[in-house]
């Protein structure tokens, strides 16, 4: 946690100014030089550590969590730091990315959803690292917590062990890369499951015939079918059309491999293949292990909708880098310093996930878990002013709702409150955010001179 009220309200308030403005540049956020220099001092103070950062976002993702079957969602994006290298004071920390050119660093948050309504209940953990000169030694003569893909597996044992601890059950999603023995052994539990996309044409076992998955899969019927929306951004909003089978299998652990103490042997695996009908080079073939029993239709469906949740970590990324902020704008000279800043984005980004997740339905999130008592006075001053003439123009939520406030961003950003206009999207909450604290600094100096 941060130590100390005015390094709290700083980085408060940090947050705050990267809610209201589309940049990530210190000098656009601030008001005044005063505020520049508080903010650098901020990120600057060894106190700030980009643990304790981590930590805060933690203990609030496990409030949120806490008796709620919870989807756990891990994926990684890419910060792009190579338009200011020439600004960068040194490159510690930094390391290529995907092109192996390219400057930068990586995040890795696990963003959590509940499972019932798919409502953003924050982030359990950001492992954030870069890639360095890979070792000369061959992976598989390295334990799993010695390699680059640790990042799938120490990260999501730890969130499991403290900030979802008390969370009533947990299934984290990963996308292919996820797809590691160790990871599919050691995860799983009494109140923990996964759900990953294969990426490897295993070994497997069947009443004791072993076979490729690809062979395993060719042999089983076809159960049924779905419906599947997509998200993707060539084919958003398309209806597709899928065959869907499944099946169990274990799976041995693969030979000539370096694993740690009490690996299991083998492990027990439900499959579940979506493949969309057609012909066409982009239809969807998804191949899903889970932990989780898959004896009827109905639950393989389950399986495919859950794993269909890793589009709010893509949208959550979009918010960060396009949608409302962007992130590989920053200034900053130091990598630390950039490293702490991704963090607070990506807190920042939540909150506008969050505001746009609960717009149509009551929220089961409280407000005061996502704006300050002084907020919510200042929130309640706008309400009022905000209500129509009619009641289609007036706030339909509860005031302890975190979806009243969500209604009132909206309509400072500029939708209208009609239900038949177009949902309010990214931008407009973003916009929103800016005049809301903006109201609320003119709202709090009111109160002050009011009192005396």
């Amino acid at each position: 946690m941060l130590r100390g009220r005015a390094t709290r309200k700083k980085g408060a308030a940090l947050v705050n100014a990267l809610s209201q403005h589309r940049t990530c540049s210190i000098h656009a956020l601030s008001k005044q030089w005063a505020e520049v220099n508080s903010y650098y001092r901020f990120l600057d103070n060894d106190r700030v550590t980009i643990q304790s950062l981590i930590a805060r976002l933690g203990i609030q993702c496990g409030h949120n969590v806490e008796n709620k079957s919870v989807i756990a969602i891990v994926d990684t994006t890419e910060i792009n730091c190579q338009g200011h290298i020439d600004r960068l004071q040194r490159k510690t920390g930094l390391g290529p990315i995907s092109d192996h050119r390219t400057l930068g660093y990586y995040l890795q948050p696990i963003f959590c959803l509940d499972a019932q309504n798919k409502m953003p209940l924050g982030l359990a953990d950001v492992h954030l690292w870069n890639r360095m000169e890979e070792p000369l030694i061959d992976h598989k003569k390295r334990y799993i917590t010695e390699r680059e893909s640790n990042k799938w597996y120490t990260p999501v044992k730890q969130a499991k062990e403290t900030s979802l601890r008390d969370a009533e059950h947990c299934t984290f999603v990963l996308d292919r890369e996820g797809d590691i023995y160790e990871v599919l052994e050691a995860i799983p539990d009494h109140k923990t499951d996964v759900v990953v996309r294969t990426n490897h044409n295993r070994i497997v076992l069947h009443d004791g015939v072993q076979k490729r998955l690809d062979s395993y899969l060719k042999g089983l019927p076809v159960k049924g079918k779905i419906i599947i929306t997509l998200q993707a951004k060539k084919r958003s909003g398309e209806r597709a059309e899928a065959r869907i089978r499944y099946g169990q299998v274990e799976i041995p652990k693969p030979k000539n491999g370096k694993y740690l103490p009490d690996t299991s042997p083998t492990i027990t695996m439900s499959i579940v293949e979506v493949e969309e009908v057609g012909s066409r080079p982009d239809k969807i073939h998804w191949r899903i292990w889970t932990s989780k029993p898959v004896n009827n239709l109905s639950e393989a469906k389950q399986i495919v909708d859950i794993y269909k949740s890793r589009w709010h970590i893509e949208e959550l990324f979009r918010i960060m880098k396009t949608e409302a902020f962007d992130i590989e704008s920053s200034e900053l000279e130091k990598p630390q310093n950039l490293f702490k800043l991704g963090i607070l984005v990506m807190e920042a980004s939540v909150k506008i996930a969050q505001l746009k997740a609960v717009r149509d339905v009551e929220s089961e999130i409280k407000v005061e878990a996502v704006f300050t008592p002084l907020e919510i006075e200042c929130l309640q001053a706008l309400d009022l002013d905000l209500k129509g003439s009619t009641e289609k123009q007036s706030n339909p939520f509860n005031p302890q709702s975190l979806s009243w406030a969500s209604w009132i961003i909206a309509r400072l950003g500029g939708w209208k409150g009609y239900k038949s206009q177009r949902p309010p999207g990214s931008i407009t909450y973003k916009r929103g955010l800016e005049r809301f604290y903006d109201f609320n600094e003119g709202f709090q100096i009111a109160r002050l001179v009011y009192k005396r």
